[in-house]
């Protein structure tokens, strides 16, 4: 998983960045086509064109916004109590994103829905419609972040990177940012990979992406839902209590709930867990050996990865 700052950037910017290229042909080949087929063709070149025009403030504005309840929220009716400072915690981890939105817009200058846009891949290469290709193409994602997540974890030199974020002591919205720029870098050219090989649509790569930067700040927050409503919500989405448990210092526990929006992954792959085995109020989040103030720093934080 990764987290970036969504980059504010005019439309001819955004069609500069991407080659000039010839917008739509595909799509536009199927709209000129006359009926239902030709009218939904027309009405998905309107859709597309508006979020290349658009993707950049609109997930800058989600981005903002949910961050600001999320803190409001935590600010009043924190769930837990941590260790190390919120001035230590926050500056790091609201550099790293700072640092990771830089990277990413320096060595990925397209990004999944500017790939999208190309309408390279298999889906386009054979005409799937608009509203299959899209719902095929979102599952596609999901899949892809669920087993990537489960990669970092399980391999070695992944991990290296991956235990930034898990190293955190405390556990908050902020958290939820906090990935080293070669996770970052990997997650992305991960995701423009699937998306230009299977052809998945401008839509279906925006929805994904608001709710991936969503969901990252809300099941990161230190905040507890009511028991009623948390016990019922969480059989269908992620809640923070339940990637909670993903963050605890217990290895079995930490190998637990990789989902990051809908909890059916962890269900259909056998990685679900209700509650950890000493409660929410007393598990230990973070990793043994880096829990010091000085390991939270993001000096520390990004030369990390080449401690064994």
């Amino acid at each position: 998983m990764s987290f970036q700052v969504p980059h504010s950037a005019s439309n001819s910017d955004m069609r500069s960045q991407l080659g000039n290229f010839k917008t739509h042909s595909f799509t536009d080949r199927r709209a000129a086509n006359f009926g239902i087929a030709g009218l939904i063709g027309l009405a998905h070149v309107s859709i597309m064109n508006w979020i290349m025009e658009h993707e950049s403030s609109l997930r800058l504005a989600v981005f903002i916004g949910l961050l600001t309840v999320m803190f409001t929220w935590e600010s009043v009716t924190p769930a837990r109590r941590f260790e190390v400072s919120k001035k230590t915690r926050w500056s790091a981890n609201i550099g790293l994103v700072l640092i990771d939105t830089a990277v990413l817009r320096l060595l990925v200058p397209i990004l999944a829905v500017g790939i999208a846009s190309r309408e390279w891949g298999l889906m386009n290469w054979i005409s799937t419609p608009v509203w299959v290709s899209g719902i095929v193409g979102y599952i596609a994602l999901e899949l892809l972040v669920y087993w990537q997540h489960r990669f970092f974890h399980t391999v070695p030199f992944l991990w290296r990177f991956h235990r930034v974020h898990h190293c955190d002591t405390g556990f908050d919205s902020t958290t939820g940012l906090r990935f080293h720029p070669v996770e970052s870098i990997i997650s992305m050219l991960s995701k423009v990979a699937v998306v230009a090989t299977l052809g998945i649509p401008v839509i279906s790569v925006f929805i994904f992406e608001i709710i991936l930067s969503g969901t990252a700040i809300f099941n990161h927050a230190n905040i507890r839902l009511p028991v009623k409503f948390e016990s019922w919500v969480r059989k269908l989405i992620v809640t923070p209590d339940h990637h909670r448990i993903h963050h605890s210092s217990a290895e079995n526990e930490t190998n637990s709930n990789f989902a990051f929006s809908i909890v059916i992954w962890d269900h259909l792959f056998d990685t679900y867990q209700y509650s950890p085995a000493k409660g929410q109020n007393n598990m230990q989040i973070g990793l043994e050996g880096l829990r010091s103030s000085q390991e939270q720093r993001l000096d520390k934080l990004l030369l990390q990865p080449l401690k064994k």
